[in-house]
C-alpha cells in the first residue's frame, strides 16, 4: 500500500519499510524545493558532470605538482648561472676587440674580412676569414694569429660556440701575440656559455694570471663562484 492507493480511513504508512520510503520522499521534495530556490536566487549553479566527477583527481593533481616544486626549490642544490655569467661578458666583446685599434698587418682577405666585422657583418667576415686562411695554407704568416681571433669573434655572433672555440684554440696556440691572452679569455666564456665549466676553468686560470689586466680579476671573480 502507499499514499496513492490506500483506502479512506486506512492507516499508512502501515509498516517500518513505508515508513523509510516515506521519509526518503519527502527528503527528496525538500532538497530539490531547496536547490529550486538557491538557484533561483543565483546562490547555486549547476556545475558541470566533468568538474564534478574529476574535481578529486585534479585536486591530488595539484597537489603533487606543488609537491614536485618544493622538492626542485629546497632539495636540488642551486648551481650559478655560468652561460648567464659568460653572456654578459660576451656582450663586450665586439666593442673590446674593435679591429680598427689593432696594429698587426693585414692585405686581401684579412682587410676584407675585418671591415665586414667592424660594420657587424659576421657571415660576410667568417667567409673572407676562411678565404684567407686558404691562401696562406702551409705557411707561417704572421696574420694568422688574428684570422682565427676574428674568425671566431664572428662565429661567436652567429651562434657557432663550438666553431669559435675551435677558432680561439687555435689562436691562443700560435705563440705569444697581441691576440692570446684575449683568445685564452674568450675561450673561456665561450665554454661558460656552452655549459662547460669544466673547460673553462683551465683557461679562466691562465687569464687570473695575467699581471695588470682587467679581465684578471674578473677572471678569478668567476673562479671563485666556481668554488676553484
Amino acid at each position: 500500500m502507499d499514499i496513492l492507493t490506500a483506502q479512506p480511513g486506512a492507516e499508512f504508512p502501515a509498516n517500518d519499510h513505508e515508513t523509510r520510503h516515506l521519509r526518503l520522499a519527502l527528503e527528496q521534495i525538500e532538497a530539490e524545493r531547496l536547490e529550486t530556490q538557491l538557484k533561483k536566487h543565483g546562490i547555486l549553479r549547476r556545475q558541470p558532470f566533468f568538474a564534478v566527477a574529476y574535481r578529486k583527481w585534479a585536486l591530488l593533481a595539484a597537489a603533487a605538482v606543488c609537491f614536485l616544486v618544493l622538492a626542485v626549490v629546497f632539495l636540488v642544490p642551486s648551481q650559478p648561472d655560468f652561460q648567464q655569467l659568460a653572456s654578459v661578458q660576451l656582450t663586450e666583446a665586439i666593442s673590446d676587440y674593435n679591429p680598427t685599434t689593432r696594429s698587426a698587418p693585414e692585405t686581401g682577405a684579412v682587410f676584407l674580412g675585418k671591415q665586414a666585422f667592424a660594420r657587424h657583418e659576421f657571415a660576410v667576415a667568417n667567409r673572407e676569414f676562411d678565404q684567407a686562411l686558404l691562401e696562406i695554407a702551409g705557411t707561417e704568416n704572421p696574420q694568422l694569429e688574428q684570422i682565427y681571433f676574428y674568425k671566431g669573434l664572428s662565429l661567436m655572433q652567429l651562434d657557432d660556440l663550438s666553431g669559435a672555440a675551435d677558432s680561439f684554440k687555435k689562436c691562443a696556440a700560435t705563440g705569444g701575440g697581441i691576440y692570446q691572452k684575449d683568445a685564452t679569455w674568450l675561450l673561456a666564456l665561450v665554454f661558460l656559455k656552452m655549459g662547460d665549466p669544466k673547460s673553462a676553468v683551465p683557461e679562466l686560470k691562465k687569464t687570473a694570471a695575467v699581471r695588470h689586466w682587467t679581465k684578471a680579476a674578473v677572471a678569478q671573480k668567476m673562479l671563485e663562484q666556481l668554488g676553484k
